[in-house]
Order: C-alpha cells, then sequence, then structure tokens
C-alpha cells in the first residue's frame, strides 16, 4: 500500500515547517497538488460525495479522490484523459502510478453513464471539461471549482440544474497548470509590455516577492466589435 501522505504535509505546511529553506510554501504545495490533487479532499466533502451515489469521475488525474471515495465503498469510476501512467503526457501530474485504477478516457464517455453523478474536481480552466453536460444525461453533478476563474466553467449548469447544497473546500494551486517559478519572468514580460523599464531586474523580481504581486490572466470567451 502507498503512503498517503497528503494530510500530514498539509498540517506542516500550515505549521510553518517546509522541506529546505529554498523551498516556498507554493511550491510545496504545488508538488503536493501533483502527487495528490489540487483539492484536498477533507471526511465532509467525501461524506457529501459518497450520498450521491455511484459516481463517474472525469478529469481524476492521479486518481486520488476516487481512492479516498473508493476506500470508503463508494462505487465510482474514474477517467482522465491522460492518466499519468500512460504513454501520453499530462500537463498536470507527472509520469506515476494512480492511487487507484483510472481509465483512459474524455467527456464523450460520459453518455454511456448516465446512471451515475458526474463529479468533477478542480478541472483546468483552458481545458474542454466545460462541455461535459453536452454528453452527461444524467441528473446529479458533483461539481468541485469556482466557476471560471481559476477552473474550467461548465455550460449550462445554472440552466439545466438546480444547486441543492455546497461546502467549502481546500484547493492547493491558485492556478492549476502554470508553473509558479515562471512568474517573475511573467511579470518582468507584463512591466516591459506596458512601458516599463528597470535597471536592476533582481531588485524587481524581489520587490514582487514582497509585495506578493500576481498577474491575472483572461481567458476570452467571446470579443465583440462595432462595425460602421
Amino acid at each position: 500500500m502507498r503512503d498517503d501522505q497528503f494530510s500530514q504535509s498539509l498540517e506542516l505546511i500550515d505549521n510553518g515547517c517546509l522541506p529546505g529553506s529554498a523551498v516556498g510554501a507554493e511550491d510545496v504545495l504545488l508538488m503536493l497538488a501533483q502527487q495528490y490533487a489540487y483539492v484536498f479532499p477533507d471526511d465532509s466533502a467525501l461524506a457529501m460525495l459518497a450520498g450521491l451515489g455511484p459516481l463517474v469521475e472525469i478529469g481524476a488525474g492521479t486518481g486520488y479522490w476516487a481512492y479516498r471515495l473508493r476506500s470508503i465503498g463508494v462505487d465510482i469510476v474514474a477517467f482522465d484523459q491522460a492518466p499519468p501512467d500512460r504513454e501520453r503526457p499530462n500537463r498536470y501530474h507527472p509520469p506515476a502510478r494512480p492511487w487507484t485504477h483510472v481509465e483512459q478516457g474524455d467527456q464523450t464517455v460520459l453518455s454511456g453513464h448516465a446512471d451515475r453523478g458526474l463529479f468533477l474536481c478542480w478541472p483546468p480552466l483552458f481545458s474542454s471539461l466545460g462541455d461535459c453536460l453536452m454528453y452527461y444525461r444524467g441528473d446529479t453533478i458533483a461539481y468541485i471549482g469556482d466557476g471560471g476563474y481559476r477552473t474550467a466553467r461548465l455550460d449550462h449548469l445554472d440552466e439545466t440544474f438546480t444547486k441543492v447544497g455546497a461546502a467549502a473546500v481546500r484547493a492547493l494551486d491558485p492556478y492549476p497548470g502554470f508553473d509558479s517559478s515562471r512568474l517573475p519572468a511573467l511579470l518582468r514580460a507584463i512591466f516591459r509590455a506596458a512601458g516599463g523599464t528597470h535597471d536592476d531586474w533582481d531588485a524587481f523580481d524581489r520587490a514582487m516577492a514582497d509585495e506578493r504581486r500576481a498577474a491575472v490572466l483572461v481567458h476570452a470567451q467571446r470579443i465583440y466589435s462595432n462595425q460602421r
């Protein structure tokens, strides 16, 4: 059996205990997200999902949520377009053995699972998982995300389904799929694009880190113009 240190690792981070002085908390959280999941499955979230009956998960990644759900007796079928133990690279998880069995498949498989509740956990923003409801014909959805800010928005969710419950969860990575080590270079590029210059870029990087500056990347869904 694999050693599951997810909960203990988060407790250490919360207490300020990091594995090395040169490693920041955000880097450690990203490593945990890649090894386990981008959202921590606490007992209340697992219990809520267990009450929904049989489930089908799309975008299962490492299979950690499915692993935890199966450990408490939930009947769940897990799919990912690129399971981390297959040849196709996964952008969000390095090559590794999943925590439980994950089938290879995308949202198109949902047409064959109308008898199960649909479960999505933190679907990547720049992905096609927002199209799930084009294929899903069931009547129950459990969606863990933020509705289009950092995660994919489920198209027509509010029009087709009625919200009956909600719960807070802990997300580990503020921007899934973005390597935090690239942030200094991105902030420099944005500063230059706005006409900014600097005599000491290392000092610029330190100032950005000290002030906890961030970059907000906007994904345009539609662009309108007035033709005259």
